[in-house]
């Protein structure tokens, strides 16, 4: 019964997050464009068939890794809490899957910043965009504090659980 309501959350929640970034990746698709912070600098977005092969497979290895580490925060977060809600809060699967959902978290920055930044760089030198970064379309601080606000509370959470649990296994033994 278990398993069962564990693989039904699952699927919601990555039917949700699919539904959230796919839109965006049919619309990447099918235009044959990159969507990310140095669009709207360039008029006509950013056209993979402006772009030699080495950028275009650059822009596709970070939104790769950007959408699957989102797939992943969802996974491990599903792992986290399912649990919970039947009630084994201090249980160790759930410390284990909030660590990798932070982990997640962290491939998605790099995914974020670090690859798709470069590649953005790399695409911005290549077509001329210059001063791309101020383009009113937010900074990467406001795009990415969300990100870090789960990360402080899922350090949290998980250090709460993590003494919880010693604390279980403390009054089990005095009982």
């Amino acid at each position: 019964m278990e398993r069962k309501s564990f693989n039904a959350a699952l699927v919601l929640v990555v039917t949700a997050v699919a539904v959230y970034c796919l839109p965006e990746i049919v619309q990447m698709v099918r235009n044959g464009m990159f969507i990310t912070r140095l669009s709207p600098a360039l008029p006509e977005g950013i056209l993979a068939a402006d772009l030699p092969q080495g950028a275009v497979v650059f822009y596709v290895v970070a939104l790769i890794v950007k959408y699957a580490a989102l797939v992943s925060v969802a996974v491990f977060l599903t792992r986290a809490f399912v649990p919970m809600l039947r009630g084994r809060v201090f249980d160790s699967t759930i410390v284990s899957s909030l660590r990798w959902a932070t982990y997640s978290i962290f491939v998605w920055y790099l995914g974020r910043i670090v690859l798709e930044g470069l590649a953005n760089n790399y695409a911005a030198h290549l077509l001329g965009a210059t001063s791309w970064w101020n383009t009113g379309s937010g900074t990467p601080l406001s795009d990415l504090s969300p990100a870090l606000l789960l990360v402080a509370v899922l350090i949290s959470l998980e250090a709460v659980i993590r003494k919880g649990a010693a604390l279980e296994e403390e009054v089990d033994g005095l009982v």
